[in-house]
């Protein structure tokens, strides 16, 4: 009996397409029904109950399930049931059905990750934006400086890059040479990531890098964050780089550290590296600030816009 039941670690949505098409291919399932599951939208029981159900449509299906959770360091929580019948199909799959998983990363430490790597194909996709972008371009002559370009664009996001590529393709189709001037007057510059540039705003107010600090404002300005907004993100920090402070100095490990704020490990590693710019006592003081600056602002005292300059000013 066929085991069609495949894992895909890492790659982005374009790369991840690429693959699930060859894999289709490859089992010969072009005729099948594609049912997709995004584990961050939809629920493991509605994977379990379509594995369990025989196609209507078609002798044979596909089932892909995007954002296996359950194979990561997400607190995404499953329960013991639905992770005890995916492995019992996973140990008798049906041969008419294509079951494809992604994942980003696994966490190698979990039992199921160990598991299911022993049983399913796994298929490690390792893709670096520079080597899609060469690939888009084949065929086309192009400087490194017009490369670089293309990837400060881009951000290094790879589905962006397919599709600017695609456009500088049509642009030169005739010449086969792509240029700086081209990718200034076609490529559309990708806009930061907002949460990225929330934690290099705060990352700024640690070092007192008042040139960056305003720098970052203005980025921050462009996705309309208001005073108020900007106040609200520097308190989180801040209360977060306390009590992550307060939890280091009893010793705690970063894990045992997001368990016990329930905040994503990830999230707790960065954080981590705010705490040499600051004291404890620093820490208070900037919490007290922000309280008694919202208070001004919301009654009245003081314009929000002004009040918050000032603060930055003081840092």
């Amino acid at each position: 009996m066929d085991n069609h039941c495949y894992l895909i670690e890492g790659g982005d949505f374009t790369t991840l397409q690429k693959e699930i098409s060859s894999l289709i291919q490859q089992n010969h399932f072009q005729e099948a029904e594609v049912s997709t599951y995004d584990l961050e939208d939809s629920t493991l029981s509605r994977v379990l109950e379509d594995m369990d159900t025989y196609s209507f449509l078609s002798p044979r299906k596909v089932i892909v399930i995007r954002n296996a959770l359950f194979l990561t360091t997400s607190d995404a929580s499953f329960s013991e049931e639905e992770i005890e019948h995916l492995m019992k199909y996973l140990k008798n799959p049906s041969p008419d059905v294509l079951l494809i998983m992604s994942v980003m990363k696994c966490d190698e430490r979990k039992k199921i990750v160990k598991e299911i790597k022993k049983i399913v194909s796994l298929i490690p996709v390792t893709v670096t934006p520079k080597a899609i972008l060469q690939e888009c371009l084949q065929g086309y002559q192009i400087s490194r400086e017009a490369e670089q370009k293309i990837l400060e664009y881009c951000k290094e996001d790879i589905s962006k890059i397919v599709c600017e590529c695609e456009k500088l393709k049509m642009l030169e189709y005739d010449t086969r040479q792509i240029t700086v001037s081209d990718i200034e007057d076609v490529v559309i510059k990708k806009r930061p990531d907002m949460d990225q540039l929330a934690f290099e705003f705060v990352k700024h107010l640690a070092n007192r890098d008042k040139g960056n600090i305003f720098k970052y404002y203005e980025l921050l300005k462009e996705y309309h964050f208001e005073p108020h907004s900007m106040i609200g993100l520097i308190e989180s920090q801040i209360k977060l780089i306390y009590q992550v402070l307060l939890a280091k100095r009893k010793g705690m490990k970063k894990d045992e550290i997001a368990k016990y704020l329930k905040e994503h490990p990830f999230r707790i590693q960065k954080t981590l590296e705010f705490l040499p710019f600051y004291q404890e006592s620093e820490l208070r003081e900037m919490i007290h600030k922000l309280h008694d600056l919202d208070y001004k602002i919301k009654s009245g005292q003081v314009d929000a816009t002004l009040g918050f300059d000032i603060f930055l000013l003081h840092i």
